[in-house]
């Protein structure tokens, strides 16, 4: 297993469990309700063609993260939270497309994103967004090194990383997080323990790739999604915590009842997901004993069955981690 679970493991052993529990016994009857349900649908019929696809969604990858607000949620365009977020992507990618400078229309889109300005960006929000959209200047930021490093190493196309990392998943998460470091590669803390690695965003790629390449004709399916953690953002916990899976500390349970706004690489917030990656591993190598699964499986079944669980709290963190 990856050195994204090793350190989630490690951690939650040795302090997490303290705050956050795990009932593996819950876990395993939670993977019955995981078999046989099916990888999401491809979308709204937009963006079919799978190259526009993948760059668009890696883009969008770069900021999707912490759309709550004070009371309720940032919105695009009547598009809520990630969806906005995806929908304002696009409008950018587009534009990038007719006014970059490049030799196709990829490359076009990316040197335009490398040199997006935060006023440039305001300007979309004032048009589409509702709510406040937190931490611009560091989604901007995100969105300028994502350009330029591909522009530098990729030709300006997503899909040569692909072909350098072989499709396979793993790598793929090392080339983000690695080649891209502000981007991908923050989602990491030094603690006692040795450094905690998580990498939500990065891990999230081949997820969504896996599931929505393939329906678009792209001709090469990912593999190795049996080797990555799942994306551990706030909505999984949020649901394993509903199913009895996780089990908070009294203490932490009354801050996420308070909204309280945990710190960033907190020992509440680590505990809460190096939790949730060590659960839905073992969720994923029990499913594995039923049939073809991975952790793709896993992530999108909870992720929907987070409709569900709206009334239950989340836990809060400033961050463009998650």
């Amino acid at each position: 297993m990856n050195t994204v679970y090793r350190s989630s493991r490690k951690y939650w052993g040795r302090r997490g469990r303290e705050l956050v529990d795990i009932d593996f016994e819950r876990a395993e009857e939670f993977a019955g309700m995981v078999e046989g349900s099916p990888l999401p649908e491809p979308g709204d019929g937009e963006l079919d063609d799978p190259v526009d696809y993948l760059n668009a969604t890696m883009f969008s990858l770069t900021g999707d993260a912490c759309f709550w607000t004070d009371d309720g949620y940032w919105y695009y365009r009547g598009e809520k939270g990630s969806r906005g977020w995806e929908r304002l992507i696009r409008e950018l990618y587009a534009r990038g497309m007719r006014e970059g400078s490049g030799p196709h229309q990829h490359y076009r889109a990316a040197d335009y994103f490398s040199r997006l300005s935060t006023d440039e960006f305001r300007q979309f929000l004032e048009e589409g967004g509702a709510g406040n959209l937190q931490l611009v200047e560091g989604r901007v930021a995100n969105l300028n090194e994502a350009g330029r490093v591909l522009k530098e190493k990729y030709g300006g196309d997503f899909r040569n990383l692909l072909r350098r990392a072989g499709h396979y998943a793993p790598r793929i998460v090392t080339a983000l997080s690695r080649n891209f470091p502000r981007t991908w590669g923050r989602d990491r803390f030094e603690t006692e323990e040795g450094t905690v690695r998580i990498y939500k965003r990065a891990s999230l790629a081949p997820i969504l790739l896996y599931e929505g390449l393939p329906v678009r004709g792209y001709g090469q399916e990912l593999y190795g999604l049996d080797r990555i953690t799942v994306a551990a953002d706030y909505r999984l916990p949020q649901v394993l915590r509903g199913l009895e899976v996780l089990k908070y500390a009294p203490s932490l349970d009354e801050k996420i009842r308070r909204k309280e706004v945990l710190e960033e690489g907190s020992p509440e917030e680590l505990a809460i997901r190096t939790a949730t990656i060590v659960a839905c591993n073992a969720i994923m190598k029990e499913l594995q004993k039923r049939g073809d699964y991975n952790i793709a499986h896993v992530d999108a079944f909870l992720f929907f069955k987070g409709r569900e669980f709206r009334a239950e709290e989340f836990h809060r963190v400033r961050t463009l981690n998650y």
